[in-house]
C-alpha cells in the first residue's frame, strides 16, 4: 500500500484515510481467506473428501488447534467479513445484510472501551426494536438511500444529506443566505436535476449525483494478498493448524493475550451487562470497567497501579481497607481516606502514596497470619 514511512505507518494504524482503510481491510479479508482454506483443501485432497463451505467452517470451528488459525478464522474473519456484508447491504439496500452484520461486530464495541459508541450502538438497536408495525416497512426502506440510477450506491441518510446540502449551496449568493434563499434553491433542486439529466444524456455522461455517488470500478488487489501471503507463508504463522501447544502471537511475533481468544463471549457479556445497567437497573455499579486486552504487554501496562485512573485507585484501595482485620488500624485509615475526598479534588499522587501505605499494611498483615499459622 505504499505506507514506508512511521508516520504514514503510523496514520494506516489509526485509520485516518477512509477509503485507505477500506481497501486495507480487503486485502486482509481476502488473504485471511485464502490461508486459511489451505490446510483444509490440503486435508480434503488427501483424504479423497469433497471440498465444500460446510467442510471448511466444520474444519476450522472444530478441528482446528492452533490458537493463531482459531484466532483469524473464528473472530477476525468472521468480524471482516461482518464488515463486508455490512457494507454491500447499504449499498444495495439489503436490510438483511445490514441486521445481521450489526448483530454480528456490534460487540465489539464493548470489547474495549469505547462509551460514546456503545451507547449510539445500544439506542439504535432499542429504537429499531421499538419501531411500531406499521412504520417498520418505511423503516427498512429508508436504512440505506441511493440518489443515483445504478442501485448500488446507497448510503445513510446523513451522507446523503451533506451531497443534497452541497448542491444547494452551490447555488446560493453569496452571504448569509436568507429563509427565503433556501426556500428557493431548495425548491428548485428537482427542476436543476431533471435539466441537468436532460443535458447530459445525448452526450452519454453522467450527471453530477451518478459521479459522486455511483458505482466505480474495483481495484485490482491480487498483487498485495499475493505479497501478504508470502509474508505469512514465511513466518509460518498458520503452519500445523491442528497442533494445540503454539504461543499465540501477533504477525509481528508480540504475544498475544490469552483473552483475547474469548473475545466474542466476554463482548457479548459485556454488552448484555451494559443494557442492564442502561435500561433494567440504572443504580446497578457492577459494570466491570476492564476491557478485553490484545496483547500480554498490554495488560502488564494496564495492571500497574499508576496507570489507574483516580476511581479505580480508589476502588482497588477501598477493596483493600475493607480486609484489614485490626479495627483500629482500619477505621483510622478508613478516616484518613475519606479526608481525601471528593475525587475531583484530590491529586492522582496523593492516591497513590495512601494505596502504598495502605498495600504495606495488608502486606504486614498477611505476614502476621502467615507466622501464626507456622
Amino acid at each position: 500500500m505504499g505506507f514506508r514511512s512511521e508516520n504514514a505507518q503510523r496514520a494506516a494504524k489509526k485509520c485516518s484515510d477512509h477509503h485507505k482503510t477500506w481497501t486495507l481491510l480487503q486485502i486482509a479479508h481476502e488473504w485471511y481467506l485464502q490461508e486459511l482454506m489451505v490446510p483444509y483443501v490440503r486435508q480434503s485432497m488427501l483424504m479423497n473428501n469433497a471440498i465444500t463451505s460446510a467442510g471448511f467452517l466444520k474444519y476450522m470451528m472444530t478441528e482446528a488447534r492452533n490458537p493463531n488459525y482459531i484466532y483469524l478464522g473464528t473472530m477476525t474473519l468472521t468480524y471482516l467479513e461482518a464488515l463486508q456484508n455490512f457494507r454491500t447491504g447499504l449499498r444495495v439496500g439489503d436490510i438483511d445484510r445490514i441486521a445481521s452484520s450489526k448483530a454480528v461486530f456490534a460487540t465489539l464495541f464493548h470489547a474495549r472501551h469505547h462509551p460514546n459508541y456503545q451507547e449510539i450502538e445500544i439506542m439504535e438497536a432499542v429504537q429499531r426494536h421499538s419501531v411500531p408495525e406499521e412504520l417498520l416497512p418505511f423503516y427498512n426502506e429508508t436504512e440505506a438511500v441511493c440518489l443515483s440510477e445504478d442501485g448500488e450506491s446507497g448510503e445513510g441518510l446523513d451522507f446523503k444529506a451533506e451531497i443534497v446540502n452541497k448542491d444547494v449551496q452551490s447555488w446560493m449568493p453569496r452571504g448569509v443566505p436568507s429563509g427565503e434563499d433556501w426556500f428557493l434553491k431548495i425548491t428548485m433542486k428537482p427542476i436543476r436535476n431533471k435539466a441537468r439529466q436532460m443535458m447530459s444524456t445525448p452526450a452519454n455522461t453522467r450527471t453530477t449525483s451518478q459521479q459522486s455517488t455511483g458505482a466505480r470500478s474495483k481495484p485490482d488487489l491480487s498483487a498485495q494478498v499475493l505479497a501478504w501471503r508470502a509474508q505469512l507463508r514465511s513466518k509460518k504463522y498458520l503452519k500445523d493448524p491442528c497442533k494445540e501447544d503454539v504461543c499465540h502471537v501477533s504477525l509481528t511475533s508480540e504475544e498475544l493475550d490469552p483473552s483475547l481468544l474469548e473475545i466474542t463471549v466476554r463482548a457479548e457479556n459485556l454488552r448484555k451487562k451494559y443494557f442492564d445497567k442502561t435500561f433494567v437497573d440504572s443504580q446497578n455499579d457492577d459494570l466491570p470497567e476492564e476491557p478485553v486486552y490484545v496483547t500480554k504487554k498490554e495488560r502488564t501496562e494496564k495492571c500497574l497501579i499508576s496507570n489507574r485512573t483516580k476511581s479505580e485507585i480508589c476502588d482497588i484501595t477501598s477493596n483493600m481497607l475493607a480486609t484489614i482485620v485490626n479495627v483500629d488500624v482500619k477505621d483510622s485509615l478508613t478516616s484518613e481516606f475519606r479526608k481525601m475526598m471528593p475525587l475531583c479534588k484530590v491529586k492522582k499522587s496523593d492516591l497513590l502514596k495512601f494505596h502504598d501505605i495502605v498495600l504495606d499494611v495488608c502486606a504486614q498483615q498477611d505476614e502476621l497470619f502467615l507466622h501464626e499459622d507456622l
